[in-house]
């Protein structure tokens, strides 16, 4: 069957945890993806860094449960 996978690597946080400390975080990840240094030694192992908003990887990270939830259902899948 035709299915999409990723291997995704993104930080979280606990819930609550104050908005403006995510977006300290956040700005600093995407500032060190963007050095030719930590691009090339991701590169170099295989990962494509790439970076987004918390609201982006939130809202990639609920589509990912979508999808994977209906193959799981499709397939019968069950906890042994």
């Amino acid at each position: 069957p035709a299915v999409d996978a990723l291997n995704i690597n993104g930080f979280t946080a606990p819930a609550g945890t104050p908005a403006d400390y995510i977006q300290r975080l956040n700005a600093t990840v995407r500032r060190a993806l963007q050095t030719r240094e930590l691009q090339g030694k991701l590169q170099n192992i295989g990962i494509e860094p790439t970076g987004s908003t918390p609201e982006e990887f939130g809202a990639f990270i609920g589509s990912e449960i979508v999808k994977w939830a209906r193959v799981i259902k499709d397939a019968g899948i069950r906890v042994e």
